[in-house]
């Protein structure tokens, strides 16, 4: 009678000594994406708020509340931004700032910890508004 044989066991042995191998000389091989990966989907919330400030750094707009995301844009230190809305990460205990810059008009997130300075009265009315993301 004929056994079936898997030829997948070859490709599944080399696959386990490959990594054993790895490992033994401190290297590891990433089978899951991080954590934080879905944290950094892009997003846009809708909220406008009112506020500007300077930028007290050279850095970039990412595509999510996390420094780890994407980047979007490029600013500059001096710069000044138009805030959208304020996010709390709780993850690493820092304010975020959804912004369009006041040149070229880009969309992005930086820490409120790149601000030199943040207020404007956009309507007048003796009061900076902030929106929450």
């Amino acid at each position: 009678m004929l056994r079936n044989v898997s030829h997948r066991r070859p490709l599944r042995l080399f696959a386990s000594v490959l990594t054993t191998g790895l490992m033994m000389f401190g290297m590891t091989v990433a089978v899951t994406p991080s954590a934080s990966a879905a944290a950094c989907t892009t997003w846009n919330p809708s909220a406008n708020g009112e506020g500007g400030g300077s930028i007290n750094i050279s850095t970039h707009l990412k595509n999510s509340n996390y420094s780890g995301c994407d980047n979007l844009a490029s600013i500059s230190a001096n710069d000044w931004v138009w805030v959208r809305c304020l996010k709390w990460n709780s993850a690493t205990s820092h304010w975020w700032v959804y912004l369009r810059t006041d040149k070229g008009s880009n969309y992005g997130w930086t820490s409120l910890d790149n601000f030199s300075t943040i207020a404007y009265d956009d309507d007048g009315d003796g009061a900076v508004e902030y929106a929450y993301c």
